[in-house]
Protein backbone atom coordinates (compact mmCIF):
# COMPACT_ATOMS: atom_id res chain seq x y z
CA UNK A 1 0.00 0.00 0.00
CA UNK A 2 1.37 3.41 -0.77
CA UNK A 3 1.22 6.37 1.55
CA UNK A 4 1.82 9.77 1.13
CA UNK A 5 3.17 12.10 3.71
CA UNK A 6 3.64 15.65 3.65
CA UNK A 7 6.55 16.27 1.27
CA UNK A 8 7.47 20.06 3.31
CA UNK A 9 7.70 18.15 6.57
CA UNK A 10 10.04 14.60 5.64
CA UNK A 11 12.54 16.29 3.20
CA UNK A 12 13.90 17.93 6.33
CA UNK A 13 14.88 14.73 7.42
CA UNK A 14 17.11 13.88 4.85
CA UNK A 15 20.93 15.16 5.60
CA UNK A 16 23.09 15.56 2.60
CA UNK A 17 26.12 12.37 2.96
CA UNK A 18 28.65 13.92 0.24
CA UNK A 19 30.97 15.75 2.43
CA UNK A 20 34.60 16.06 2.93
CA UNK A 21 35.18 12.46 5.24
CA UNK A 22 38.04 12.98 7.31
CA UNK A 23 37.25 9.21 8.31
CA UNK A 24 40.24 7.54 6.96
CA UNK A 25 39.92 3.25 7.12
CA UNK A 26 42.93 0.42 7.10
CA UNK A 27 43.05 -3.00 5.60
CA UNK A 28 40.25 -5.10 7.52
CA UNK A 29 38.08 -2.14 9.20
CA UNK A 30 34.08 -2.82 8.55
CA UNK A 31 32.51 -0.15 7.13
CA UNK A 32 28.88 0.30 5.32
CA UNK A 33 29.21 1.97 1.72
CA UNK A 34 25.92 4.02 0.69
CA UNK A 35 24.22 3.32 -1.90
CA UNK A 36 24.37 6.12 -4.77
CA UNK A 37 23.48 4.61 -7.83
CA UNK A 38 19.17 5.33 -8.84
CA UNK A 39 17.09 3.43 -6.64
CA UNK A 40 19.59 2.77 -4.13
CA UNK A 41 19.98 6.25 -2.03
CA UNK A 42 19.57 5.75 1.23
CA UNK A 43 20.69 2.31 1.83
CA UNK A 44 23.33 1.32 3.27
CA UNK A 45 25.74 -2.34 2.44
CA UNK A 46 28.27 -3.96 4.96
CA UNK A 47 31.35 -4.69 4.05
CA UNK A 48 35.19 -5.04 4.70
CA UNK A 49 38.15 -2.68 3.36
CA UNK A 50 40.18 -5.27 1.58
CA UNK A 51 42.70 -2.56 -0.45
CA UNK A 52 43.15 1.49 0.34
CA UNK A 53 45.29 3.32 -2.49
CA UNK A 54 46.36 6.69 -3.14
CA UNK A 55 46.18 8.11 -0.22
CA UNK A 56 43.06 6.65 0.69
CA UNK A 57 41.51 8.33 -2.50
CA UNK A 58 39.43 5.17 -2.78
CA UNK A 59 38.78 1.44 -1.16
CA UNK A 60 38.13 -1.87 -2.13
CA UNK A 61 35.48 -2.87 -0.49
CA UNK A 62 34.41 -6.51 -0.17
CA UNK A 63 30.45 -7.11 0.64
CA UNK A 64 29.07 -8.90 3.14
CA UNK A 65 25.83 -10.04 1.37
CA UNK A 66 26.34 -8.91 -2.40
CA UNK A 67 27.16 -11.29 -4.98
CA UNK A 68 29.60 -10.57 -8.35
CA UNK A 69 26.32 -11.45 -10.04
CA UNK A 70 22.75 -13.45 -9.37
CA UNK A 71 24.48 -16.57 -10.87
CA UNK A 72 27.40 -16.48 -9.07
CA UNK A 73 28.68 -17.18 -5.62
CA UNK A 74 32.03 -14.97 -5.55
CA UNK A 75 31.48 -11.82 -3.22
CA UNK A 76 30.79 -8.48 -4.70
CA UNK A 77 34.30 -6.08 -4.49
CA UNK A 78 34.03 -2.67 -5.78
CA UNK A 79 35.79 0.17 -5.88
CA UNK A 80 34.25 2.85 -3.24
CA UNK A 81 34.62 6.76 -3.44
CA UNK A 82 35.68 7.47 0.53
CA UNK A 83 32.57 10.42 0.12
CA UNK A 84 30.44 6.68 0.33
CA UNK A 85 32.39 4.72 2.96
CA UNK A 86 31.26 5.10 6.95
CA UNK A 87 32.21 2.95 9.42
CA UNK A 88 29.78 0.01 10.22
CA UNK A 89 27.28 1.77 13.33
CA UNK A 90 26.78 -0.26 16.16
CA UNK A 91 24.07 -2.73 16.02
CA UNK A 92 21.12 -1.20 18.12
CA UNK A 93 17.33 -2.92 18.35
CA UNK A 94 14.56 -1.56 20.41
CA UNK A 95 12.13 -3.87 21.88
CA UNK A 96 9.48 -1.65 20.49
CA UNK A 97 8.96 1.33 17.99
CA UNK A 98 6.90 4.47 17.75
CA UNK A 99 5.35 5.95 15.05
CA UNK A 100 7.77 8.78 13.28
CA UNK A 101 10.78 7.01 14.94
CA UNK A 102 13.39 6.84 12.07
CA UNK A 103 15.07 3.28 11.48
CA UNK A 104 16.70 1.26 9.17
CA UNK A 105 15.18 -1.86 7.83
CA UNK A 106 16.91 -4.73 6.59
CA UNK A 107 16.14 -6.00 3.06
CA UNK A 108 17.85 -6.84 -0.36
CA UNK A 109 20.75 -7.57 1.47
CA UNK A 110 20.96 -3.92 3.20
CA UNK A 111 19.98 -1.19 5.46
CA UNK A 112 17.54 1.20 4.25
CA UNK A 113 16.51 4.53 5.78
CA UNK A 114 12.82 4.89 6.45
CA UNK A 115 10.09 6.50 9.31
CA UNK A 116 8.04 4.21 11.36
CA UNK A 117 4.82 5.44 9.64
CA UNK A 118 2.30 3.04 11.71
CA UNK A 119 2.12 -0.14 13.74
CA UNK A 120 -0.30 -2.87 13.56
CA UNK A 121 -0.24 -5.92 15.26
CA UNK A 122 3.56 -6.77 15.46
CA UNK A 123 4.02 -5.64 12.15
CA UNK A 124 6.05 -1.94 11.84
CA UNK A 125 5.37 0.08 8.57
CA UNK A 126 8.25 1.91 7.41
CA UNK A 127 7.69 4.47 4.66
CA UNK A 128 10.22 5.10 2.24
CA UNK A 129 10.16 8.69 1.41
CA UNK A 130 13.16 8.22 -1.52
CA UNK A 131 10.67 5.48 -2.97
CA UNK A 132 7.43 6.78 -1.70
CA UNK A 133 6.27 3.23 -0.75
CA UNK A 134 5.39 1.99 2.71
CA UNK A 135 6.20 -1.57 3.89
CA UNK A 136 6.04 -3.87 6.75
CA UNK A 137 8.76 -5.13 8.84
CA UNK A 138 9.04 -7.20 11.58
CA UNK A 139 11.02 -6.13 14.88
CA UNK A 140 14.03 -8.07 14.02
CA UNK A 141 14.56 -6.37 10.60
CA UNK A 142 14.95 -2.70 12.23
CA UNK A 143 17.38 -0.92 13.45
CA UNK A 144 17.97 2.54 15.38
CA UNK A 145 18.54 4.61 12.52
CA UNK A 146 22.06 6.44 13.31
CA UNK A 147 24.17 9.22 11.24
CA UNK A 148 27.76 8.92 11.57
CA UNK A 149 28.96 12.64 12.48
CA UNK A 150 32.69 13.11 10.70
CA UNK A 151 33.44 16.52 12.20
CA UNK A 152 33.23 15.06 15.58
CA UNK A 153 34.44 11.10 14.87
CA UNK A 154 30.91 9.25 16.89
CA UNK A 155 27.90 8.06 15.81
CA UNK A 156 24.42 9.79 16.83
CA UNK A 157 21.06 7.68 17.20
CA UNK A 158 18.85 9.67 15.63
CA UNK A 159 14.96 7.96 16.78
CA UNK A 160 12.20 10.80 16.35
CA UNK A 161 11.34 13.33 14.55
CA UNK A 162 10.15 16.52 16.83
CA UNK A 163 7.50 18.39 14.28
CA UNK A 164 7.01 21.50 16.31
CA UNK A 165 11.08 22.33 16.57
CA UNK A 166 11.92 20.50 13.03
CA UNK A 167 14.99 18.62 13.93
CA UNK A 168 16.02 15.42 15.02
CA UNK A 169 15.89 14.55 18.82
CA UNK A 170 19.16 12.89 19.32
CA UNK A 171 19.68 9.98 22.10
CA UNK A 172 23.04 10.06 23.64
CA UNK A 173 25.95 10.19 21.32
CA UNK A 174 27.37 6.61 20.73
CA UNK A 175 30.58 5.64 20.76
CA UNK A 176 32.99 5.44 17.67
CA UNK A 177 34.17 3.12 15.29
CA UNK A 178 34.82 -0.53 15.97
CA UNK A 179 32.00 -0.08 18.91
CA UNK A 180 29.47 -2.18 16.31
CA UNK A 181 29.15 -5.46 16.16
CA UNK A 182 30.31 -7.48 13.17
CA UNK A 183 26.51 -7.94 12.15
CA UNK A 184 25.45 -7.42 8.76
CA UNK A 185 22.65 -8.75 8.77
CA UNK A 186 19.96 -9.59 11.74
CA UNK A 187 19.80 -13.39 12.98
CA UNK A 188 17.20 -15.23 12.69
CA UNK A 189 15.54 -14.55 9.65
Amino acid sequence: MKRVFERQIYLILIPLVLQDSKMKFSIGDRVEVQGYEDGLQRSYFSGTIIESRHGNDDYLVEYDNLLENENSSKKLKERVNPFFVRPEPPLMQDDFYKVHEWVDAYENDGWWFGTISRIKGSDYYVYFLMHEVEKAYKLRDLRVHHEWKDDIGCWVPCKVYNEKKKTAEKCKVSSSPGASSSKARPKNR
